[in-house]
């Protein structure tokens, strides 16, 4: 992407289902942005699900939003995870080859209390002494903002262990735990706060009064232990996915499934802990209700099947459970439980027009009803599938689809770049970790205004982002976010 203070973009709005609905009207948006500076200017598309028909964007429920792409300093990212609290803080962790020679990474925590305008370095270090950081080296990134105490959190994995890190005062001092262990630790760690549980056999979480719960692959299984002080003290890992288990036409030979799982996420209606996995191409939820000491899991789709590993999950503020995963064929889906995940409605189709393939999927969730997922994805002419001279010339955008409505019967998408449309994040190939993204992608709402926020990693800078631009371009990391800057935010009320 180009140095600098780009907007956003491309905006398509998807009906699913659905050809009627109220016209767009003025609700409580984000900042607005000036319609001189989009680039090209705000235009509409809505059409039926699974490529239906095109009808007018006035289906849409409330106005459209609206992105702004701001790099999060000069260094570069991967696999990159975003938390905003409700003081409007965001913290991204940023990760760059700068350690042993080139050969290990290192994170660094960045703080932006501006939206995203500028951020600070604010890494945590052992006892708060500068010369003793608490991430020397860095497997896996990872960062979350607990939505009600509005605390943040670090946590990286180094060798056989992860360390975690929490501040109160948005990265002025922090409190380290380098040796977060509990268990053995593979990949993928993952963490969630949740309201307390009151279950004889769970103690009542003490200091902030929060559950907290963390998952990992453990040498080919998922593994999850919960915190009551925390995250000082941890308990034993419990499984809510084997590694191996029969394969799904009933085939008496094992299947090896692997432990790889989404972000997980706790409702803070129900207090239940949803750990995501796509399990053998089957995409999984395993939920627990007595703070993770077990588990019990569901299909969420039996026929359109799953891709990769990271299903993701979501609940809204009136308890609504959304799934949104990449289907057997690559296509983004959605589908969404009215009892807390027990059971699932039909899956919907929701590609943004055009898009063929797609990657990294990741969903957040407001007020009732309100949503916002995202994936990277590109519209070149046979998806993965396109030969290595067409994949060559591929660009790779980073899509967020909203709704307003989506526990309906007729829900209504709109979808847009996160930058500017005629500016990719890649060029060329994306297949395995695409180059330098790695691995998830995330994307949180503010949960007291609404706002979202989705994180990149930009492949594609200088010369690339011109128009002549082209995969053979010299490659630069720039870690980077999309802030909602317009549109009906997830927490504002709609239009009567």
């Amino acid at each position: 992407m180009r140095f600098g203070p780009p907007v956003s973009l491309l905006f398509i709005a998807l009906v699913v289902a659905g050809c009627s609905g109220p016209s767009a009207t003025t609700s409580s948006t984000a900042p607005a942005v000036s319609a001189a500076s989009l680039n090209p200017p705000a235009q509409g598309l809505v059409f039926h699900k699974d490529g239906g028909v095109i009808v007018s964007a006035s289906h849409y429920p409330g106005e459209p939003p609206v992105f702004a792409e701001r790099y999060v300093g000069t260094r570069g990212a991967g696999e990159p995870t975003i938390g905003v609290n409700a003081r409007g803080t965001a913290i991204f962790p940023s990760i760059a080859f700068d350690v042993a020679g080139g050969q290990l990474a290192s994170t660094r925590v960045f703080i932006s209390k501006d939206e995203g305008n500028t951020w600070n370095d604010r890494s945590p270090s052992i006892a708060n002494l500068a010369l003793v950081p608490a991430q020397p080296t860095s497997l896996d990134p990872y960062v979350y903002a607990d939505p009600v105490t509005g605390r943040l959190y670090t946590m990286d994995l180094y060798l056989g262990c992860s360390n975690a890190s929490w501040t109160d005062d948005d990265g002025a001092t922090w409190v380290t735990n380098p040796v977060v262990c509990g268990i053995p630790v593979d990949d993928h760690q993952t963490l969630s706060a949740g309201p307390a549980r009151t279950l004889p056999v769970v103690p009542a979480p003490v200091g902030t009064g929060r559950m907290l719960y963390y998952c990992v692959n453990q040498i080919g299984a998922s593994t999850c232990t919960h915190s009551v002080d925390g995250g000082l003290t941890w308990t034993a890992g419990i499984p809510p996915y084997p590694g191996v288990e029969q394969q799904p036409d009933g085939n008496p030979v094992n299947a090896v499934c692997g432990g790889l799982h989404g972000h997980i996420h706790v409702s803070e209606v129900s207090g239940t802990l949803f750990v995501p996995k796509i399990q053998c191409g089957r995409p999984e939820v395993a939920r627990s209700t007595d703070g993770g000491l077990t588990f019990t899991r569901s299909v969420i789709d039996f026929v359109s099947g799953g891709t990769g590993h990271d299903g993701a999950v979501a609940t809204d503020a009136a308890g609504h459970v959304y799934y949104f995963w990449l289907d057997s064929k690559g296509f983004p889906r959605l589908a969404v439980s009215q009892d807390d995940g027990v059971t699932w409605g039909a899956s919907l189709n929701v590609t943004a027009p055009g898009v063929t393939a797609a990657k990294f999927p990741a969903i957040t969730a407001g007020a009732d009803g309100r949503i916002a997922f995202y994936y990277v994805g590109s519209t070149v002419k046979g998806g993965f599938d396109a030969n290595a001279t067409v994949m060559a010339n591929a660009t790779w955008s980073g899509y967020a689809g909203f709704s307003l409505n989506a526990t309906q019967e007729d829900p209504v998408f709109a979808t847009v770049t996160i930058h500017p449309a005629a500016d990719p994040l890649k060029r060329g190939d994306c297949g395995g970790r695409c180059g330098g993204m790695f691995d998830f992608f995330d994307i949180q709402v503010n949960p007291k205004t609404g706002q979202v926020w989705a994180s990149a990693v930009d492949l594609c800078n200088d010369a690339c982002a011109l128009a002549a631009g082209t995969s053979k371009d010299p490659v630069t990391s720039r870690g980077a976010v999309g802030v909602q800057v317009g549109g009906t935010l997830l927490g504002s009320p709609l239009p009567a």
